[in-house]
């Protein structure tokens, strides 16, 4: 149909145009939020860390919260890079699991939900918690301990066929020279010196990447924490003899974001 705007009123012309207007709108609306309007990713750490050394190595877990502003945003991955600033030495990890940020208490004990780590949405202009332990997947460091376990852990066999109590059986146990030889081959393994490291996450999504920088520090209290966790390395195989429950520790230390 053919309109002829001569013998419009001036009222008409202008219902006419508002109505266009009011169809062109969403339209609009819609091709600027698609393919105009960008999404956009914040993170917040919450300043906690906690530093873990056991059979798998060094590594460690980083608490924190994502917004997710204008559009909605995919997390497809986590990679962290820890930096020892007095030698430059890097240990390079990547997500491993998802922790819950709420806790369960049940009869006095704190349970904490933990699942592994996978892509996961946070609606637009939401948060959402990403409490994250980062390992070593390729479990590097922990395949080289246990090469440095094997010899000892049947020596922790003979003793226990040996000894009735645990306690006789470690003192004769660590006195063993492959027991030292293998302690001095796995400190080696042992990142969590006393000094300053710096923390670059890498966050893949929605088919980008933002990186983010920290700062956190280890000092004589984390260090002896941690590196008490060499000699429980070497006794789990005695004290899964004896069923000795283990004793590793581990060390919470603040984080500082440098963004």
């Amino acid at each position: 149909m053919k309109i002829d705007f001569t013998t419009m009123t001036i009222y008409e012309l202008i219902a006419l145009i508002l109505s266009g207007v009011a169809i062109l709108i969403p339209i609009i609306a819609a091709i600027w939020k698609k393919f105009i309007v960008t999404a956009k990713l914040n993170y917040f750490p919450n300043g906690n860390a906690t530093l873990f050394f056991n059979q798998s190595g060094s590594y460690l877990q980083i608490d924190g919260v994502f917004e997710a502003k204008r559009k909605p945003i995919v997390i497809k991955k986590m990679t962290v890079s820890v930096k020892r600033k007095k030698d430059d030495k890097k240990l390079n990890l990547n997500w491993s699991s998802l922790i819950s940020p709420v806790n369960q208490n049940i009869v006095g004990n704190y349970l904490r939900t933990t699942e592994r780590a996978h892509p996961f949405q946070i609606n637009a202009n939401s948060m959402a918690c990403a409490f994250v332990e980062f390992t070593d997947t390729l479990d590097t460091d922990g395949k080289t301990i246990m090469i440095n376990m094997a010899e000892i852990t049947e020596k922790a066999l003979q003793y226990s066929l040996y000894y009735k109590s645990y306690d006789e059986a470690k003192n004769t146990y660590q006195s063993y020279n492959g027991y030292i030889s293998a302690k001095n081959n796995i400190s080696k393994e042992f990142f969590w010196e006393i000094g300053k490291y710096e923390i670059e996450i890498v966050t893949e999504y929605n088919k980008r990447r933002s990186k983010y920088k920290l700062l956190l520090n280890v000092d004589e209290s984390n260090y002896q924490q941690l590196n008490s966790n060499i000699d429980e390395v070497l006794l789990v195989p005695l004290k899964k003899r004896y069923g000795v429950p283990f004793a590793f520790v581990q060390a919470n230390v603040e984080v500082v974001n440098l963004d």
